[in-house]
């Protein structure tokens, strides 16, 4: 290649990584555009106010269920939010503490293994009155927090794609690709089958 070539294929290609680099920040910036558009139309408290995050739980006789407990409390504490915590134990209680909590002023929930059968209506709740959900093995096969409306923003269950299920995938591929046939899996906790480790 004649030294003429190689500096128009030189400038050929800066010109186009100039285009390239910029097309990505103007949709870099659009996307930031947007996160802002988004967060003034669906926040419901202003930087830095203190207020309520409410917790409900199928029950606290378990160890992974008082962690859960403690973890939201102790988060809550840190951030100078205020914190309630509550028992439900029947879909009638789910959608009582529901609408309890959120009359004593909570901006966010936390729940910990809803009642599936009555996600659609928490979900509405919080919706209609701009409270933020979160869940701890709230979806099925057939449910996830984007499915009822904005306000539920987040699941945390083990085997959900996000969290388990494509890492595990990815993990078993990497010992066919490299000849591994054993693993070990260590638990963290008698109770808790999500504080583990795995070693191959």
């Amino acid at each position: 290649m004649s030294r003429l070539n190689k500096k128009i294929m030189i400038v050929f290609v800066l010109v186009f990584l100039i285009g390239l680099f910029s097309t990505l920040a103007l949709a870099a910036d659009d996307v930031e555009s947007q996160r802002r558009e988004l967060a003034q139309k669906y926040k419901n408290a202003e930087p830095g106010e203190s207020f309520l995050v409410g917790h409900i739980t199928f029950h606290l006789s378990q160890e992974y269920a008082m962690m859960v407990y403690q973890s939201i409390e102790q988060a809550c504490r840190q951030l100078g939010l205020q914190f309630k915590g509550v028992l439900a134990t029947s879909d009638a209680e789910w959608i009582q503490q529901t609408q309890s909590l959120i009359a004593s002023g909570a901006k966010a929930l936390i729940f910990n293994c809803p009642s599936v059968s009555v996600i659609p209506e928490l979900a509405r709740i919080c919706n209609e009155n701009k409270v933020f959900l979160a869940t701890y093995f709230g979806i099925t096969a057939e449910t996830f927090p984007g499915d009822f409306g904005p306000y539920w923003v987040i699941d945390n269950t083990p085997m959900s794609d996000e969290q388990t299920f494509l890492p595990l995938v990815l993990l078993f591929q990497k010992m066919r690709e490299n000849g591994k046939t054993k693993f070990l899996h260590i638990q963290a906790s008698k109770t808790n089958a999500t504080i583990s480790t795995a070693l191959i």
